[in-house]
Order: structure tokens, then C-alpha cells, then sequence
């Protein structure tokens, strides 16, 4: 945990004066302006904003990558032919498998309430459980979030 003057940092995360931000060293992935903040929660769960969409498209990208890879084999058995654009899905092994890691996988994460809705800040793996709460407890007290 970090503790400057006008902020607190825990992992990927920062609370402050100014609001609540998502972190990737010094930039900022994703900010939440402190004068739309209503609270702050600490959860463990699935990291994705939107679960259910994010585990349907993760499912079609799986079967688009694994369809151009069976065409191959049907075409090496002699059941037809294959252009080689199809082989290419095996690409999408890659943004599938991470959807469907962040919807199943639990992870820590802060859910940020805002009067528009509500956004998640993903702390980084292997965070300690006790940390993490200090870290929202320090940001309650010092800087006024609920």
C-alpha cells in the first residue's frame, strides 16, 4: 500500500481527494471523479462489468476458434476442403479464454457506486484479504468515501 499526500494506492488501485482510479504503474486505466463517487465496496467475485455478456461472447469466440481447426482436420480425412482464412480462427483462442477467465475467476476488486451506475476496480492477484480492507477503511476515513 502506498500513502502519498493526496492519495492511497493498493496494487492497481488508487483513492483520492480526487477520486478513484484503475492504475497501470502511473497511468490511469479508468477514473472515477470524486464528486461522482456515492460509495465504495470491497467484494470478491467475477471481475467482469458485465458477467453474463462477457461469459456469451467468450463462449462464441471459443467455438469460432476451435471451428477452424476441425475444418483442417475434416479436410486432412478427406471430407473436403478448407481455406486457409478458417485455420486463422485459432486466433480467437486468445480473447476468449480471457473473458472466460475474468467472468470465472474470483478476484478482489472495489465496486465503485456512482450516480451513474456502478464500475468495478480490479485489484491486482495474490492482494491479502486484510490488506485490501485496511486500504478501503484508510480511504473511508481519510478522504470521506462511504
Amino acid at each position: 500500500m502506498t500513502d502519498q499526500p493526496d492519495y492511497i494506492e493498493c496494487g492497481t488501485v488508487r483513492l483520492g481527494a480526487d477520486g478513484a482510479a484503475e492504475m497501470d504503474g502511473t497511468r490511469k486505466l479508468m477514473s472515477i471523479p470524486r464528486a461522482d463517487v456515492i460509495r465504495i465496496e470491497l467484494l470478491h467475485g467475477s471481475a467482469s462489468e458485465r458477467p453474463l455478456l462477457s461469459l456469451i461472447l467468450g463462449l462464441i469466440l471459443l467455438a469460432i476458434s476451435i471451428a477452424g481447426p476441425m475444418m483442417l482436420a475434416g479436410a486432412l480425412l478427406g471430407r473436403g476442403r478448407v481455406e486457409v482464412k478458417f485455420v486463422t480462427s485459432i486466433a480467437f483462442i486468445v480473447p476468449a479464454a480471457w473473458l472466460l477467465d475474468l467472468v470465472i475467476r474470483r478476484r478482489w476488486f472495489l465496486r465503485v457506486h456512482t450516480t451513474k451506475g456502478s464500475r468495478k476496480l480490479i485489484f491486482k492477484k495474490g492482494c491479502d484479504p486484510v490488506a485490501l480492507e485496511q486500504f478501503v477503511m484508510s480511504a473511508k476515513e481519510r478522504f470521506g468515501y462511504s
